[in-house]
């Protein structure tokens, strides 16, 4: 499996936590969580994985609960993955609130 689509499923955080733990051994390269109310916590464990993981080029996130912790904790974790080339962010809460 190469793409995982998962709009609108509301996993929230409980489900990205499985998420996650997946991507840790996964060939995935298009992740879409787009609509799934993943909060910060949700993006804090998404984005330990997200640093390790060797295959995903891109992943959705957008229309989600996440706001300035959880983004920074993406965004330090698109910096430092190989092979992420494209995150999608936009429609969150508020990517300025701390």
């Amino acid at each position: 499996m190469q793409i995982l689509y998962l709009d609108g499923n509301r996993i929230g955080d409980v489900g990205v936590a499985y998420i996650a733990d997946m991507l840790l051994r996964s060939d995935l390269k298009e992740l879409n969580l787009k609509r799934n109310k993943i909060s910060d916590e949700g993006a804090k464990v998404l984005a330990v994985a997200l640093k390790t993981n060797t295959s995903l080029e891109m992943i959705d996130l957008r229309c989600n609960n996440i706001v300035y912790k959880g983004a920074s904790c993406l965004m330090e974790a698109f910096e430092k993955s190989s092979t992420l080339v494209k995150m999608r962010l936009v429609s969150n809460i508020t990517l300025d609130s701390r």
